[in-house]
C-alpha cells in the first residue's frame, strides 16, 4: 500500500507500482501493513490518492473501472470521494425499520451533495 509520506508528494507517475493483478483480473493495491491503513488515512489523502488513480486510469490505454468501496469511512468522507466519481452506485435499503429509515436519510443527504456530473444508480439494478 502507499504509505502516507508517500502520498504527500507527487507519487503520479508511480501509482502503477503500487497496484498488481489479482487472480480474478482486477488490479488492486498490495496488502496494507495494518488493517486500518485505509480507514484511518485523513480525508484529504484518500482525495488525493483517488484523483492520482483516476488520473492513472485514463491514461490507460483500455477501458478501466475503478471501484471504491467506502464502507466503514464517514459519511462526509465517503461524500468527498463519491463527487469525483463517475458512477455512484449504492445498495439501497428499502427495510421498513427506523435502520432503513436512518438509511434512506443518510442516502438523501448524500444524493444532495453529488455534482449532476455523477451518474447514480441502485446496485439491485447491476448484474454482477
Amino acid at each position: 500500500l502507499i504509505s502516507l509520506d508517500q502520498v504527500e508528494t507527487d507519487i503520479s507517475q508511480d501509482i502503477g507500482h503500487y497496484l498488481f493483478m489479482h487472480k480474478l483480473g482486477y488490479m488492486t493495491f498490495r496488502l496494507s501493513a495494518m488493517s486500518d491503513d485505509l480507514i484511518s488515512c485523513p480525508p484529504h489523502l484518500l482525495r488525493k490518492m483517488l484523483l492520482v488513480i483516476r488520473d492513472y486510469i485514463n491514461r490507460l490505454p483500455d477501458p478501466v473501472m475503478a471501484i471504491i468501496d467506502c464502507e466503514s469511512i464517514s459519511l462526509d468522507t465517503a461524500i468527498r470521494l463519491t463527487q469525483l466519481c463517475d458512477i455512484f452506485y449504492t445498495d439501497a435499503n428499502t427495510a421498513k425499520t427506523g435502520a432503513g429509515a436512518v438509511a434512506r436519510r443518510e442516502l438523501a443527504k448524500y444524493l444532495a451533495a453529488l455534482p449532476a456530473s455523477v451518474d447514480f444508480r441502485i446496485l439491485k439494478e447491476v448484474e454482477l
